[in-house]
């Protein structure tokens, strides 16, 4: 089973396996283009972050000093929205419509992550800095991150991006010479370098003291047909020692979609699937489950979960498909994480919600 999101891009990707008066033109006609470049440069840029004019390399690690966004974010119409925590007063971050998924804020709030689609192109990371707007290719597109992208033998793919700081992040990648086998991986933006920690692995999720990281793992039984959205085995390393361990999510070996840990670290909120049904479930530290929030249908699936700043809310999207082949609804929810079968507040179509730390 497969996460519907991957239909936004149609998932073409199936066919990857892919020099006076000639000078004064030519000054006019140069003139004519630096003006033309200059008008295009709003929104997406490919610059280093923290080697733009009047920032230091260092910019945007001081999280007191940023500018963070408080409340969520999220994808409509192609377009990556800011809203408040109850999705009032939402605003477009993004000028240009693209397939934007999995956004995830920055400690602070004030950078968004997203994976950025266009055409049949290949995925891209992009970083934006939330106060102006401002898009940064990360990965592929931009010749200072290249050529790390190219060394760690890798490339971004959909899935789970979790910040390690204000200038590092872990995400999802695939190997092409690996058969698009899934990475999980540490991405330092400033000095560039992508470091790959684990592989046959996706949607990390790093705890908020940094000590553990958590990933789905390709279980044994999936052999090689295990593709981005699948469900595998919910794994928990200790960063420190290297030990890991698998997270048995109510103690009957249900295979996890996504998990992320709770703003105290404790618990954590989890796609689980409970065959037939896919499930939302949060669990403490052993995986024993402290409440069961929603359950949906075979045709029914839940995006990555994100804590309120407080933890005592998660904002989620779910996806239903009404008619076989047909592209899922999507609504964005909000509900109490503390609950058994909570109300849920819907808060209209949309997409890959994010909830920013800042508060």
């Amino acid at each position: 089973m497969e996460r519907t999101r991957r239909e936004d891009w149609g998932f073409a990707m199936g066919s990857i396996r892919q020099r006076g008066f000639i000078s004064l033109i030519f000054l006019a006609l140069s003139v004519f283009l630096l003006f033309a470049v200059a008008a295009s440069g709003c929104g997406k840029e490919t610059v280093e972050i923290g080697e733009r004019e009047g920032e230091a390399e260092t910019a945007g690690t001081n999280e007191e000093e940023a500018r963070g966004h408080v409340g969520i974010a999220f994808v409509r119409d192609d377009l990556i929205y800011l809203a408040g925590e109850d999705g009032s007063g939402a605003r477009p971050l993004t000028d240009h419509a693209a397939g934007y998924q999995d956004l995830a804020f920055s400690p602070s709030g004030a950078r968004l992550a997203a994976i950025r689609v266009e055409g049949d192109a290949m995925p891209q990371l992009v970083v934006f800095d939330v106060e102006s707007g401002r898009e940064t290719e990360v990965s592929w597109t931009n010749e200072r991150y290249s050529g790390a992208w190219n060394a760690a033998g890798v490339e971004p793919w959909f899935g789970g991006i979790s910040w390690s700081g204000e200038d590092s992040l872990y995400c999802t990648g695939i190997r092409m010479d690996k058969g698009m086998e899934l990475q999980v991986l540490k991405v330092d933006l400033s000095p560039p370098k992508v470091t790959v920690v684990e592989s046959d692995a996706q949607n990390p999720a790093l705890s908020p003291d940094g000590k553990r990281l958590a990933y789905i793992r390709r279980p044994e039984a999936y052999g090689t047909d295990w593709e981005s959205g699948s469900p595998g085995e919910l794994i928990v390393r200790e960063l420190g020692s290297g030990k890991e361990r698998r997270l048995d999510i109510g103690g009957m070996g249900y295979y996890v979609f996504d998990a992320v840990f709770s703003p105290g670290g404790d618990s954590m909120a989890a796609v689980v699937f409970s065959e037939p049904d896919v499930a939302l479930y949060v669990a403490d530290a052993n995986g024993k489950v402290l409440h069961s929030l929603s359950h949906m249908g075979p045709s029914g699936s839940f995006s990555r979960p994100w804590f309120s700043p407080r933890g005592e809310r998660l904002v989620v999207h779910r996806s239903f498909m009404v008619q076989p082949g047909e592209m899922p609804e999507r609504t964005l929810c909000v509900l109490p994480a503390g609950e058994d079968n909570p109300r849920v507040t819907e808060l209209g179509e949309g997409s890959d919600p994010a909830w920013s730390p800042a508060r």
